[in-house]
């Protein structure tokens, strides 16, 4: 082969492996914005390793896990999905909807041993994950 040739088919060979590179890109970041969330159980198992980052975890409300402190203004809760749960805090008040055995997807962040503050609960509280 001639070099002219060579580097025609080398230089395809470069474009046609960042078109289809990213096309997957993009559809692997499209299906964790559709999902966004992970389940109570991988928020347990991922623990301390989640220290620092925001996330958004779905799951249902233990009922009689729901402990509202008045002196300080934080409610507590289990959140559950089949195989586990995390304990889970949230200062403010809280949605006019929330009660046990609704279906969440909160925001939240890993504090220590296993327990997570809820940084915030979507106005409309059910999680359309969880409820369809």
């Amino acid at each position: 082969m001639n070099k002219k040739l060579v580097w025609l088919v080398v230089s395809a060979s470069v474009v046609a492996l960042v078109i289809v590179g990213g096309v997957i890109g993009l559809r692997v970041m499209g299906q964790k914005t559709a999902e966004g969330h992970i389940t109570a159980t991988e928020a347990r198992l991922q623990g301390a390793s989640l220290a620092g980052r925001t996330v958004r975890i779905a799951g249902r409300v233990v009922p009689g896990s729901i402990v509202w402190n008045p002196s300080t203004g934080v409610t507590s809760f289990l959140l559950a999905d089949s195989q586990s749960s995390i304990e889970a805090a949230y200062r403010g008040a809280m949605p006019n909807g929330f009660r046990p055995g609704d279906n969440l997807a909160v925001e939240a962040r890993y504090v220590a041993d296993g327990k997570y503050e809820v940084l915030s609960i979507p106005s409309n509280a059910l999680c359309n994950v969880c409820h369809s």
